[in-house]
């Protein structure tokens, strides 16, 4: 998941387009101050791991959270005062640029937790957070070189964009880049690795797909708007919604187009989700298209009072969609029948993730947890969810939402 960026105009001149595209990003991400200095927010959910779900604060914690109860299962939380104490003294020029905030979700390999910091530095946590090592795999030289995207990791390498057109593949065990690769625009989606191929997407109006070993371009599909969407790859077949309102199917293999998806009425910002022979694709427009997944045909279709930001979560013969029309919606996947409506009180811009019948998603200011009963309702846990700017984050006087 990445930052949403609130703004539908779309401008003829192409330079001029990413340039008020990328600074009202940068406007939006910073919280100006008069008296402060601005940091920016981090967003993601989070990764679950058996019963544990590892999310991250708008202020770049990192919580382990208990998934039945909430309660957090690690303390002190990272950082530590004395991994950040570790920051206020680098340099001033380093200091400058400095930000843990984390937009991507962690990641894990071998028992190891794996975080990017919105301002380049990888760090490697236990699973019980203590802080094994730090490297800083972006150039710290300037606010406009940040890193969004939630890695991904194969085989000890882990691979990440930066918004100075690079994708950067870092070996974890020997702590060095493999490889680097430059497109013509910011990358803020997330990789999709598939075999021996990568995928991953550009502000630059270009898919593109490399070699996992040495990073060499295989092939690159050019779409007529800006994407920050990340691509999913089943069955050979490479699908991934645009800035030009369009979700594509591409070969994943020949980088071929194999149909495309018309009907939107705004942008693409999440990740199309796959099951069986439905593609299910979230637009900006507040719809949730149902397509069949081999043509692209329209099978049915939902409509929320907002915007669909995230990517949905698939339980069972269900699909959990959110708004920033603050409610959550469960739907069957056969027609788009609505089961259950849950008004949260807050925007959701963040994607929904699941674990058997558990459903996670995140406001501005708190994580949440919902369970799917038999019958199809959803009933809120966490005695009302697990806020990051409260001392005691369950609160056991606060009233469920659903």
């Amino acid at each position: 998941m990445i930052p949403y960026l609130n703004t539908t105009t779309i401008f003829r001149n192409n330079k001029l387009k990413s340039a008020i595209i990328i600074g009202l990003f940068y406007f939006i991400i910073f919280q100006v101050s008069c008296t402060t200095v601005a940091q920016p927010k981090g967003g993601a959910v989070g990764i679950i791991n058996e019963n544990t779900l590892y999310t991250n604060t708008s202020t770049g914690e990192i919580r382990a959270l208990d998934i039945l109860s909430g309660e957090e299962k690690y303390k002190p939380r990272w950082p530590s005062p004395e991994e950040v104490s570790i920051d206020k003294k680098l340099d001033k020029e380093d200091q400058k640029y400095r930000s843990l905030a984390i937009y991507g979700a962690p990641v894990i390999w071998k028992e190891g937790l794996y975080i990017v910091t919105y301002d380049g530095y990888l760090f490697k946590l236990s699973l019980e957070l203590v802080e094994e090592w730090r490297e800083p795999i972006g150039q710290i030289t300037s606010s406009n070189n940040s890193f969004i995207a939630t890695p991904q990791i194969k085989n000890g390498v882990l691979l990440i964009g930066s918004s100075d057109n690079t994708l950067i593949a870092f070996d974890v065990e020997n702590r060095s880049k493999k490889w680097t690769f430059k497109t013509d625009g910011p990358i803020w989606s997330s990789v999709f690795i598939s075999e021996d191929q990568i995928y991953f997407t550009s502000l630059d109006k270009y898919i593109y797909s490399l070699d996992f070993e040495d990073g060499s371009l295989i092939w690159k599909f050019k779409t007529n708007g800006a994407i920050v969407s990340s691509p999913i790859v089943h069955e050979n077949k490479l699908y991934v919604g645009s800035f030009d309102r369009i979700l594509y199917a591409i070969d994943s293999k020949s980088g071929n187009e194999l149909w495309k998806f018309e009907n939107s009425k705004n942008w693409y910002w999440a990740t199309p989700a796959v099951h069986e022979k439905y593609l299910f694709a979230a637009s900006l427009d507040g719809k949730l298209y149902a397509l069949d997944i081999n043509s692209g045909k329209l099978l049915w279709s939902s409509s929320t009072e907002g915007k669909i930001v995230g990517t949905p979560a698939i339980v069972d013969d269900l699909i959990v969609i959110a708004s920033t029309d603050k409610k959550i919606r469960l739907l069957r996947l056969i027609d788009g029948q609505q089961m259950d409506i849950c008004n949260i009180g807050d925007q959701i811009k963040s994607d929904v993730i699941s674990t058997n019948e558990w459903i996670f998603f995140t406001t501005e200011d708190s994580v949440r947890a919902l369970k799917i009963k038999p019958n199809g309702n959803m009933d809120e846990e966490w005695d009302g969810g697990h806020f990051f700017k409260e001392e005691n984050p369950i609160s056991n006087s606060r009233v469920r939402s659903c």
